[in-house]
């Protein structure tokens, strides 16, 4: 795993030397894609079921 790391990390750096605003670009789309959180989603179900603060 160690070295599959590595190479995906050097990539990385690569892509932003090479292309800074590509980079910015697949950064925007990772967040826009990311998913809730399991922390959030924790938080969530505790305040459903315990808390009932709401929103």
């Amino acid at each position: 795993d160690f070295n599959a790391y590595v190479v995906r990390k050097d990539q990385a750096l690569s892509d932003y030397a090479c292309d800074p605003m590509g980079w910015r670009r697949k950064c925007l789309v990772n967040i826009a894609k990311a998913g809730m959180f399991s922390s959030d989603r924790t938080i969530a179900e505790y305040d459903r079921d315990i808390w009932h603060l709401g929103k």
